[in-house]
């Protein structure tokens, strides 16, 4: 009997467009239809962003797809893909004044549980310097436990629209098992 519990969109929304199976290969990996999956598709309105040929890695690391029509599509009709696949997720464009950064600053993981949005540079800038607290406490070159980070402006960060980020516990942990 084919399933037909729902994945949740942040799964299914990396198999299809950052693992880029097929539809077929979802059908067979979820045991239900390619129809299903479509619909499933269609109501997280996830879709494919380009052909694979399409696809460029500049000399930084950084993926860029061929969008000739995107408002901000360099002279060469290419667009980053991280900020595609977060304005994929938003529903609009990103603005020239947001920014988009890489937590683990791997630039071709463009997963978006990897993807922060930052609403300006200086929320930018402010949570890379947080970062360095928290990699500065974690050596052990500085005895005091950084705080969380506070934003006026929301922050995309794991899927959700937050005010604060609390990194410390995570990076904790994460040094704790390697």
């Amino acid at each position: 009997m084919p399933s037909t519990k729902r994945p949740p969109n942040d799964e299914l929304f990396n198999k299809y467009i950052i693992e880029n199976k097929t539809q077929k290969q979802l059908a067979e990996e979820y045991n239900t239809s390619t129809g299903m999956i479509a619909h499933w598709l269609k109501y997280y309105q996830i879709r494919k962003l380009k052909k694979l040929s399409d696809v460029f890695t500049d000399s930084r690391g950084y993926i860029k797809v061929k969008s000739p029509n995107h408002p901000f599509c360099n002279i060469h009709k290419q667009v980053y893909q991280h900020v595609l696949i977060v304005e994929d997720y938003i529903g609009r464009n990103v603005q020239k004044h947001e920014e988009v950064h890489h937590l683990d600053h791997n630039k071709s993981n463009n997963r978006l549980n990897n993807l922060v949005l930052f609403p300006n540079k200086n929320s930018h800038v402010q949570f890379h310097k947080y970062e360095e607290k928290i990699a500065l406490y974690l050596l052990g070159i500085t005895k005091q436990k950084p705080d969380s980070i506070k934003f006026t402006d929301p922050v995309l960060f794991l899927g959700c629209w937050v005010y604060e980020i609390e990194l410390i516990d995570l990076a904790e942990s994460i040094s704790e098992q390697g």
